[in-house]
């Protein structure tokens, strides 16, 4: 038991490094994550993990509009997560790279769990505002660009095509949420009072 659980901590700190790979662009990232079967299903429990802590965190919080959303907020994560999935292997199977689509779910779920974490902990101790979400959007950019630069070896226009598909699949998982499980009056009325206190003087 023991060994194991120094498996999984081994896993978490070489996927930490591959992340900070990833955003410093070394050449080296792909060294960092495990592609095996058992790194695949790692970095989807990985997921879920932040998954659901992106999902308690608010509720425990109390930020408004959040009220009686947990159902909405896994439901959200699972059809964002199939889209982007499913538009990355249709695209990868286009340009004929249907080998990179583990990778690229490895090393998106990891980055996924630790993007998650710094921003939750960031928020917790109050240093969001515009600016921290300026930043985090930047970091998200440069890793979308490296995992398809160095994990997946892709040239510059497949880079291009790769991205442009995975802003489109991000747009439709959005309109599909927003038609399936849309905000009630009571969460529009919970948004609104906390966009007002966020504002006043």
């Amino acid at each position: 038991m023991p060994e194991r659980s120094n498996d999984i901590w081994n896993e978490v700190a070489s996927a930490a490094r591959g992340v900070v790979a990833l955003v410093i662009g070394d050449r080296r990232a792909n060294g960092y994550f495990d592609f095996s079967d058992r790194g695949l299903v790692g970095s989807f429990i990985a997921f879920l993990v932040v998954a659901l802590l992106n999902t308690a965190v608010p509720l425990v919080l109390g930020v408004p509009g959040t009220s009686g959303t947990a159902f909405r907020a896994i439901a959200t994560v699972i059809i964002v997560l199939a889209l982007q999935i499913g538009a990355a292997a249709l695209v990868l199977r286009q340009l004929k790279r249907s080998d990179a689509l583990v990778p690229y779910i490895v090393v998106d779920n990891w980055a996924t769990f630790f993007l998650t974490i710094a921003t939750t902990l960031l928020g917790l101790v109050g240093a969001g505002g515009e600016l921290m979400f300026i930043a985090t959007g930047i970091v998200i950019i440069i890793i979308m660009i490296n995992i398809a630069r160095l994990i997946l070896t892709l040239t510059p226009w497949q880079i291009a095509s790769f991205l442009v598909v995975q802003l489109i699949s991000g747009v439709i998982a959005l309109f599909v949420v927003s038609a399936v499980f849309p905000l009630s009056p009571e969460q529009l009325a919970e948004l609104t009072a906390g966009a007002g206190a966020a504002t006043a003087p």
